[in-house]
């Protein structure tokens, strides 16, 4: 991003620059997500997610993603995959209905062609 030479003169400073190695940033050094690897790769299409997500709904959705993945191009079996967790929510190990708000299941996207 473009900054002020104000501002990078503060990036520089040694409590601010250690308070973003504490935070797990290694100045000088391009941050890269898991998914940005795999395109930097090749890989036509990766799925990432935007966000934590509930490992119930989650694992419920990839399994069903890659049942629909051999006859659906990925963004069409992620989607079908989603309406199947929307029409018939998987139970919890407490025999309770998994999270049914978006916020806890629709963090996947797919990124690639």
């Amino acid at each position: 991003p473009k900054i002020t030479a104000e501002e990078r003169q503060e990036l520089e400073d040694d409590d601010v620059r250690q308070e973003l190695v504490d935070a797990g940033w290694s100045p000088g050094v391009d941050q890269v997500s898991l998914t940005d690897s795999f395109m930097k790769r090749n890989f036509a299409n990766v799925m990432g997610t935007l966000w934590f997500a509930d490992d119930l709904a989650t694992g419920f959705i990839m399994s069903r993603f890659f049942e629909y993945l051999s006859s659906n191009d990925p963004v069409e079996a992620l989607r079908l995959a989603q309406l199947d967790y929307l029409a018939e929510p998987p139970m919890g190990p407490d025999y309770t209905e998994v999270p049914q708000h978006p916020y806890f299941w629709a963090v996947g996207a797919m990124f690639g062609s």
